[in-house]
């Protein structure tokens, strides 16, 4: 069918309409002669548009999953009518298994590494960032950078003051664990009085070191060695200077 010329295109096996102009080529969509949005060709480029108000979908028949550009011209991905930010994606991908079939979201290089983003199904519902090989990720997994030309990260802050600063109302801590052997881990941070805190959390000692050496042992039992490693009494000093 040709609406504007009189040769229209035609291709093997399909129905085609061929719409032709010296300028503009557009297509309303009517419903009760009023217009809800249309098709437009230009040299260069093609657009679909929605009338004012409207949005435009794209989707599958029987799938409550889509693609919605709203009036506002915010995105939406999936079951959610509504798309409160420039990328809203709305869809059920929760799951308590993270691999390269899992998340929200996976963003992929050509060779195949990328980074996979999602949120844990059971409580806390916790979200997570992964980078690694997203084809099979347990073939690699790689690191994560913040900030990589420069600037401060901060944790429940907007404006960070450091390289690295956490904000907590309360006690704010920091811990690191081990999964060896079901260790619970070591806090360091600031009490709600203002007091600092080190704490072991393990039956264990806490070994200060210097020039990756240890240098003073503070025991499960509270007795302090300074190049000692087991002190037998709450403080116990060695050396081998001459002078000392």
């Amino acid at each position: 069918i040709g609406i504007g010329t009189t040769n229209p295109n035609a291709y093997a096996g399909q129905t085609a309409v061929t719409i032709n102009s010296t300028g503009v080529s557009r297509l309303d969509l009517d419903i009760s002669d009023t217009m809800q949005g249309y098709l437009l060709a230009e040299n260069g480029y093609t657009a679909l548009y929605a009338a004012a108000g409207n949005y435009v979908a794209m989707g599958v028949s029987g799938t409550s999953k889509s693609i919605k550009i709203h009036s506002s011209g915010n995105v939406g991905i999936g079951s959610s009518a509504s798309a409160t930010h420039p990328l809203h994606i709305s869809v059920a991908a929760s799951n308590d298994t993270i691999d390269e079939t899992k998340g929200l979201v996976k963003l992929q290089s050509s060779g195949g590494n990328g980074m996979i983003m999602g949120t844990i199904a059971s409580s806390p519902y916790t979200s997570y960032i992964q980078s690694g090989y997203v084809v099979d990720t347990s073939l690699a997994q790689y690191s994560i950078s913040l900030n990589p030309l420069g600037g401060n990260v901060g944790i429940g802050t907007t404006n960070p003051s450091q390289a690295l600063e956490v904000v907590k109302s309360g006690f704010s801590y920091i811990r690191m664990r081990s999964t060896s052997s079901g260790f619970t881990g070591f806090d360091i941070g600031q009490h709600s009085g203002g007091g600092i805190y080190l704490n072991n959390r393990d039956n264990t000692s806490i070994i200060f070191q210097t020039n990756n050496s240890p240098r003073m042992y503070l025991n499960n039992t509270g007795n302090l060695g300074v190049g000692v490693a087991n002190p037998l009494s709450c403080l116990l000093y060695t050396s081998d200077a001459a002078d000392e």
